[in-house]
């Protein structure tokens, strides 16, 4: 289209230099051919350029999920894995991501004891938590990234959590860095409320009378990722 725009303002140039008798109206002639010239150069050079953009993909090898739950006499932490996720950067920031929490990965730590740990372990992945059985899968789709100046982070991440088949938004700080090919996302502990997708076990915001039998309704999550193209 450009380019025909410049043709169009040649051929005008050359009409009116040719219609004009004398030296005054050729100059006038070859100014509006510069002119024409000009702007339509401008808008060639203005035009938008396609955006450079970079998608990396997360290394489910290397890549894990903490939880953290607490109750009044102490707490219990574990780990998920990802099934799959990307992140995609175009012109040297984060435009979009997502990634696939596989929930039949849900490990207990903080237990030693074999048939302790296995007790608890089933009672999460039972329909009093995660009902792994039913929803094997949870799932974060990205819905903005803003960056942000901070000690321990550069990204403000948005989107869309959805476990047990409800998705609610959440918020959370991540330090992300580009290294060549590699990727390395890290965003410090934040909390989610867990009765927002139907976890409300012993939950002080649903049971009465629980005294200190009950368990927070903030669980603690940490993520570390390290993607690759």
């Amino acid at each position: 289209m450009i380019e025909h725009l410049k043709r169009n303002y040649v051929i005008l140039a050359q009409t009116i230099i040719h219609l004009t008798m004398n030296n005054k109206m050729k100059i006038i002639g070859l100014l509006v051919f510069f002119l024409g010239f000009y702007i339509a150069n401008g808008m060639a050079q203005n035009e938008i350029a396609p955006a450079k953009s970079n998608v990396y993909t997360v290394d489910i090898d290397e890549s894990y999920i903490t939880w953290t739950g607490s109750k009044p006499l102490g707490e219990h932490f574990g780990t998920l894995r990802l099934k799959k996720g990307q992140l995609e950067f175009q012109n040297n920031s984060i435009c979009g991501g997502f990634f696939t929490i596989d929930m039949n990965t849900l490990k207990v730590d903080d237990i030693k004891d074999e048939e302790m740990n296995a007790k608890l372990l089933g009672h999460l992945q039972s329909p009093d938590f995660f009902n792994v059985a039913e929803f094997s899968e949870a799932h974060f789709q990205m819905t903005e990234a803003k960056m942000v100046k901070a000690k321990d982070y550069n990204y403000a991440i948005s989107g869309n959590l959805t476990m047990k088949g409800i998705s609610h938004p959440i918020t959370f700080y991540a330090s992300v860095h580009e290294s060549g090919q590699i990727l390395k996302a890290h965003a410090p502990q934040f909390e989610i409320d867990r009765t927002k997708w139907d976890i409300k076990f012993k939950s002080k915001s649903f049971f009465e009378n629980l005294k200190d039998n009950f368990i927070d309704d903030e669980i603690g999550i940490e993520i570390q990722l390290l993607l690759k193209q």
